[in-house]
């Protein structure tokens, strides 16, 4: 699925370690325990890889341990459950315009 030129794609690791006696917050395979904000429309999906072609990114949805925000406007996701304080370290990749 090509993204849009001007988009951004935002990639996760969903295998995230838990504290001990934790929830984990991603399982690495899909978005089980999330849900878009506010009941809207969501294009986010789970995959194995991205690659360019040209200036595009290029994802397939098929399960995986990278979260892809398929069309650059969508929801905000959401955990299904309600969490206190948490740290998060989050890596993501802007395409060139």
């Amino acid at each position: 699925m090509p993204l849009p030129r001007r988009h951004f794609i935002a990639l996760l690791p969903c295998g995230l370690a838990a504290a001990p006696g934790a929830p984990p917050l991603l399982n690495g395979k899909d978005l089980a325990g999330w849900v878009p904000q506010d009941g809207k429309p969501s294009a986010w999906f789970t995959t194995t890889a991205v690659r360019a072609e040209g200036k595009a990114l290029i994802a397939t949805p098929t399960g995986g341990p990278i979260i892809v925000n398929g069309n650059g406007r969508t929801a905000n996701l959401v955990t299904a459950l309600k969490h206190g304080d948490c740290e998060l370290h989050v890596e993501f990749i802007f395409g060139s315009p």
